[in-house]
């Protein structure tokens, strides 16, 4: 199993506010869909909230809060700490999907970040922000720039 993190964010690092992303990029849902199709997505409870259904993936929500009603009727599984949601996994794929705090989380086991960096871009008012992290510490296995974007697959050393 590996464990991978998929984010899209903004040139000061912001990747949410009020729940929500803080801007409309379909080139990043359509690459999001694309990659994670088929696979198991771990995000928490808040980042479920918002996004509620993902057709074609098992999801996976990290928290200690989750009632059984909503997890049943969504058919999603929860977990309480990271290695649970690795051990409830069993596709080859965990995407790491947020918010904040999940991130965190796996930061420091995941082996292959897929970012969506949206250039000229901050959100001074955004309330989750995506961990600062060692460049030197990651290779480059993919990059493409757009006009307003661009992705990048970073592999950890």
């Amino acid at each position: 199993m590996n464990l991978y993190l998929i984010v899209a964010m903004a040139t000061d690092r912001s990747i949410g506010r009020c729940g929500r992303l803080p801007w409309r990029l379909p080139p990043d849902l359509k690459r999001f869909k694309d990659l994670t199709m088929g696979g198991t997505v771990l995000m928490g409870r808040k980042t479920w909230e918002s996004v509620k259904a993902l057709p074609g993936r098992s999801i996976i929500v990290l928290s200690k809060t989750l009632d059984d009603v909503t997890r049943d009727l969504w058919g999603l599984r929860r977990a309480g700490t990271v290695e649970e949601a690795i051990e409830l996994c069993e596709t080859e794929i965990l995407w790491v999907a947020g918010g904040q705090q999940v991130y965190e989380l796996c930061f420091p086991i995941v082996e292959k970040m897929f970012i969506t960096f949206i250039h000229g871009l901050a959100v001074p008012d955004a309330d989750a922000h995506f961990p600062k992290f060692d460049a030197e510490e990651w290779d480059t296995e993919y990059a493409e720039r757009f006009d307003t974007f661009s992705f990048i697959t970073l592999v950890r050393r």
